[in-house]
């Protein structure tokens, strides 16, 4: 089986879910331990029992000292979630077999493992134990002689399934606010960073020559994240534009002059505003010398000087990208550099 190394959001639920599960592993060891030292029936096989409560208390010390984190964080956390649940499920159901009656309050045990398993795991693990518990349970009761009737043992197992599909709805409920959250959280990181890019570019826009000022808004265009970045100028009297500053793009393209309705720069000055394309090479305008180089993702913007479209800002990736909000608003905010400069 592949391992997959669980996502760094959800390493951090994995982790608080193991920590209270251990915790109501202990809890519940203790409470059968009182159990056996209350009045109970005589006869009871009290020393089978205990054997029943050791295994578990160990096998909880065990699972306390296991290094969770590194098995998250390299892929191997479920399987041994799996492994642990199914061993939980195989103690209760020795528990209930030991006490002789397949209609034993130990039962109830196995809710804990339904939470549990309800909690940890994805709709095709949960299914997977869910029936191991039914079968464990089922296997015990043939081997207590079916000491309960159909209709308790449908109730059961009905009260196991709610509560494993009501956990499971919540559970499902958190894991997507925390992702929820993290995507919230990494967007507003990328947006400040991108907004910290532009601005450290502005600052040194003001002293900077004009041939240096485009070579900087082109240097910050690639620092955005883009593998290439150009300043194209518009020439109003030959009705073409010309790449006065490039990164990352074919020479055959830089070096020549261009119809002022082709390719992005085209494009900007028909809609006057920023525009992003997805797929460059199956739109219309786009140049073949681009195209032919595998550019997926391009955005550009405008370049305004009073009032007046004097050049467009390109940025682009051979790569598929979405570009986000927080990525256009950086753009546009280093084409409203570019203009000022």
């Amino acid at each position: 089986m592949t391992m997959i190394p669980e996502e760094d959001w959800l390493i951090p639920f994995r982790l608080r879910t193991v920590r209270v599960l251990i915790r109501a592993t202990a809890l519940t060891v203790v409470f059968l331990l009182v159990a056996l030292l209350l009045p109970h029936t005589a006869g009871d096989p009290q020393g089978p029992f205990l054997t029943i409560i050791g295994l578990a208390a160990l096998a909880g010390i065990f699972i306390a000292l296991t290094p969770w984190r590194r098995l998250f964080t390299t892929g191997r956390g479920l399987q041994w979630l799996y492994v642990w649940t199914a061993v939980d499920i195989v103690l209760v159901s020795a528990a209930i077999l030991i006490s002789g009656n397949g209609s034993s309050d130990l039962f109830y045990l196995y809710t804990l493992t339904t939470v549990f398993l309800a909690a940890s795991f994805w709709p095709s693990g949960q299914i997977t134990l869910m029936g191991f518990t039914a079968a464990c349970y089922v296997g015990v009761l043939a081997l207590n002689g079916w000491d309960i009737t159909p209709a308790v043992l449908f109730i059961r197992l009905a009260i196991l399934a709610t509560l494993g599909l009501l956990a499971s709805f919540l559970s499902r409920e958190l894991m997507g606010q925390m992702g929820a959250h993290r995507a919230a959280r990494d967007e507003a990181d990328r947006r400040a960073s991108l907004l910290a890019t532009v601005a450290r570019a502005a600052r040194g826009m003001s002293s900077l020559d004009p041939e240096r000022v485009l070579t900087a808004v082109v240097d910050c265009g690639i620092e955005l994240g883009f593998q290439a970045a150009n300043l194209c100028l518009f020439d109003e009297e030959r009705e073409t534009y010309r790449v006065a500053h490039a990164q990352g793009l074919p020479p055959t393209y830089v070096s020549s002059e261009h119809p002022w309705t082709r390719g992005m720069p085209g494009l900007v000055r028909e809609e006057r505003r920023t525009v992003v394309v997805d797929d460059y090479a199956s739109h219309p305008l786009a140049i073949p010398q681009l195209a032919s180089d595998g550019f997926k993702a391009v955005i550009a913007s405008p370049v305004w000087s009073h009032d007046e479209l004097v050049a467009v800002l390109v940025g682009g990736t051979r790569e598929p990208r979405e570009l986000t909000a927080s990525d256009v608003e950086g753009f546009e905010l280093l084409a409203a550099q570019a203009g000022r400069a």
